[in-house]
């Protein structure tokens, strides 16, 4: 039985912390049989989000992109994350 993991990050203008978060999640291990993927949420940002993602994400070892929210807020972003 496969099982999955959807990881949503929304962010705002922390692109600093967010590197730092793509970075662990480099070395993190799948367990065989556990289908992973991530998507960020840059959330009405206007710092380097979008340009960490497109270096980070495809060094993950699952599935990953980012999507831009350009209405600010919590809810939004995470809305976003679900469609």
């Amino acid at each position: 039985m496969v099982r999955s993991v959807s990881i949503a990050i929304p962010t705002h203008d922390r692109c600093e912390l967010l590197a730092q978060t793509l970075e662990s999640l480099q070395s993190a291990r799948i367990p065989d049989g556990v289908a992973v993927d991530l998507i960020v949420v840059a959330n009405a940002c206007s710092d380097q989000t979008l340009e960490i993602c497109q270096s980070l994400l495809p060094k993950l070892p699952f599935p990953a992109r980012s999507v831009r929210e350009p209405v600010p807020g919590l809810n939004e972003a995470r809305n976003r994350a679900i469609s």
